[in-house]
Formats: structure tokens, sequence, C-alpha cells
């Protein structure tokens, strides 16, 4: 027997399964219901905190300050406004992260 030639059986084998039982339609499936569920609780996240750094202007410094740190100096200016940018859309936030989640929930 030819080294390897076990292992690529294997391999078309899986790949034929794979298409026989719809793999690719699976595959969209979950990346689908992956995004519809992450992305509204980070939405619905970022409301709250808005809500948070909207009562609390030291708090919102500090955010902003940490926030800095992490990235490279070159992407300051770009951050300058994103607590503040978070802050005034919190309630477009939180209404489209319900939204989008009330949808993958009842689909």
């Amino acid at each position: 027997m030819v080294p390897g030639t076990r292992w690529t059986a294997r391999l078309v084998r899986a790949a034929r399964s794979f298409s026989e039982h719809d793999g690719t339609a699976y595959a969209a499936a979950i990346t689908y219901f992956t995004v519809l569920s992450v992305v509204p609780v980070a939405m619905v996240a970022c409301a709250a905190a808005g809500v948070v750094l909207a009562g609390d202007h030291e708090l919102a410094r500090e955010v902003h300050a940490l926030i800095l740190a992490q990235l490279p100096p070159a992407w300051h200016e770009r951050a300058a406004g994103l607590v503040d940018d978070v802050v005034d859309a919190r309630a477009a936030f939180g209404l489209a992260g319900l939204a989008t989640g009330l949808y993958s929930g009842i689909g």
C-alpha cells in the first residue's frame, strides 16, 4: 500500500459525506444564527454601557483613557469620540440589538 493513501481515502470520504449531507447549508445556518445571537448581545451591552457612562462623566473619561491606552498612537485620533458616540447612540444600539435579538429568537 502506498503511504498516505489511507488518509487521502478518508479525506475523500469525509468530503463526499459532507457534500451528501448538505454540510455547507448547516455551516451557513450555524454562522447565520451565531452572528444573530452574538451581535445583538454586544449591541445591548454597548447600550447599557452608554447608559452608565452618560450618568458618570468621570467614569466615561476613565474608560476613554483605558481604550486609548490599548490602541496604537496612530489610532488615537480615530478613537477620540468613541465613548461619546456610544453614549449618544445608546438608545439606537439598544433598540437595534433588541429588535435583532427578537428576530433571531423568533425565527
